[in-house]
């Protein structure tokens, strides 16, 4: 507990909140609370600028250690150790969820997914959003899942580049602002090739940018970061607030980067807020869940389209959400406490 970051916690726990009421609000089409969840979304850049922060936050101590020989290749493993096995239980749980329901009632609950044994070997690998088969992405069996595709490569992209500054001797961090300016180039462009596509790219470039974030933050002294914090954020609150003005006109930009590095700049260097959400029971668990939130509200989501087939419910309404985000989330800390947490517990040995 104490070497958390209990804000930072509770803002994984909002972010895997919102992703909740997102895809719901696109599957049924109600927002829940009045709010467009279409479009305000993100937040999943938000997670991998968090991901490629906190993975060089602990990389750096791991790999400075003396007289001890750090694998990165065992780095790496240990990596999808703590990942992987959660996200193909979550998959095939997805699946097996799905063809019931196909046997049940005759049709697929989801008609814009891909079904099929060649789609669950793809999501099982990670190589729905590689681009690998054809040029575009292929949406997954559990579909937002494609999350842990982009990460897996940004991991195995990350330790070669470890690996490589180490045998080399080069500054990895020019490395790290490449790939997210390839992230970049490959988003806004629409690139459509093998592991460098817009999806993937959306991975790349916030991972490592959350990983350049880091040298930033460990460089620029508390005092000057603090004060050019405030004076960026006055400065755009001025053009935008006073003056009505347009910042920019890049607003997926503005949201995913801008907002997320000030969020994340705050929480990190601000020890205020850390004190502040530690007075909040369970924040700790709420964030390390947010993880098997991901994984695991579009099963639920599944679960919820067979019982509404079965009571022959047709209208969905903002409680129907409520109640859905409730039961996403003891579903994700169930599985986080009872299960996650045995495996990490498991490979933390490596």
């Amino acid at each position: 507990m104490k070497n958390r970051n209990l804000a930072i916690d509770f803002w994984k726990f909002v972010c895997a909140l919102y992703l909740v009421f997102y895809h719901f609000a696109q599957l049924t089409g109600v927002n829940a609370f009045g709010i467009d969840y279409m479009n305000n979304f993100n937040l999943v850049e938000w997670f991998f600028i968090i991901s490629g922060f906190m993975i060089t936050t602990s990389d750096k101590n791991y790999f400075a250690k003396e007289n001890v020989d750090k694998s990165t290749g065992h780095r790496l493993l240990y990596r999808l150790k703590r990942i992987y096995p959660m996200f193909a239980i979550s998959v095939i749980t997805a699946a097996t969820i799905m063809y019931a329901y196909r046997l049940i009632f005759g049709e697929w609950w989801w008609n814009g997914q891909i079904h099929g044994i060649k789609n669950l070997v793809l999501s099982l690998f990670a190589l729905t959003y590689s681009g690998i088969f054809q040029s575009d992405y292929i949406l997954g069996i559990n579909s937002p899942t494609w999350f842990i595709d982009a990460l897996i490569f940004s991991y195995a992209i990350y330790y070669f580049i470890i690996f490589l500054s180490r045998k080399l001797n080069f500054s990895r961090v020019y490395a790290y602002v490449a790939f997210m300016l390839l992230g970049f180039y490959a988003y806004y462009n629409d690139i459509m090739l093998p592991f460098f596509n817009r999806e993937l790219g959306r991975g790349y470039a916030a991972f490592f940018f959350g990983c350049v974030l880091y040298y930033v933050l460990e460089y620029v002294s508390d005092r000057k970061l603090k004060i050019g914090f405030f004076a960026a954020v006055s400065y755009l609150l001025f053009w935008k607030i006073l003056l009505g003005a347009e910042m920019l006109d890049d607003i997926y930009f503005i949201r995913g980067y801008i907002w997320g590095c000030a969020i994340l700049i705050l929480f990190v260097k601000f020890d205020i807020f850390n004190k502040i959400f530690s007075m909040i029971p369970g924040v700790d668990i709420l964030g390390g869940a947010s993880y098997e939130v991901f994984l695991w509200h579009v099963p639920v989501l599944n679960i919820f389209y067979m019982i509404w087939k079965f009571i022959g419910k047709e209208d969905i309404t903002s409680t129907d959400a409520i109640i859905f985000a409730v039961i996403c989330e003891i579903v994700a800390t169930f599985m986080y406490i009872f299960v996650e947490k045995k495996l990490y517990s498991k490979s933390s040995a490596c």
